[in-house]
C-alpha cells in the first residue's frame, strides 16, 4: 500500500481533468505522485500509467497535458489542466 505522509505542510488542491473526469490534485507534488495517491485511494482513472525511475530518465510515465507531451514524474499540476495518457502511443 502506498501512503503519503504530510507533516506540518498544507498543500493546495487544484482541479485537474483526467480523461474528462474532474479530480483534485495536490499542488507541489508531481502528476506521478498525484496519480499514485489517487490509485491508493482507488480513484485513478489512468490505468496504464507506467513509472520506474521517478527522475525522468526512463520516460515510462509520458502523459499528454493540454496536448503537450510531458513526463508525469517531473511535471507539476496547474489549475484546470487536461490530461490524457500517452503511453499507448509510444512504440
Amino acid at each position: 500500500m502506498f501512503k503519503i505522509i504530510i507533516k506540518n505542510k498544507e498543500y493546495i488542491k487544484k482541479n485537474i481533468y483526467v480523461d474528462k473526469k474532474k479530480y483534485s490534485f495536490y499542488s507541489g507534488k508531481t502528476y506521478l505522485a498525484n496519480f499514485l495517491i489517487l490509485q491508493d485511494e482507488g480513484k485513478n482513472s489512468i490505468k496504464n500509467i507506467n513509472h520506474f525511475c521517478g527522475i525522468g530518465q526512463c520516460q515510462k510515465c509520458i502523459i499528454k497535458v493540454n496536448n503537450e507531451t510531458k513526463l508525469a514524474c517531473l511535471t507539476l499540476p496547474k489549475e484546470n489542466d487536461n490530461i490524457r495518457n500517452a503511453t499507448q502511443n509510444i512504440k
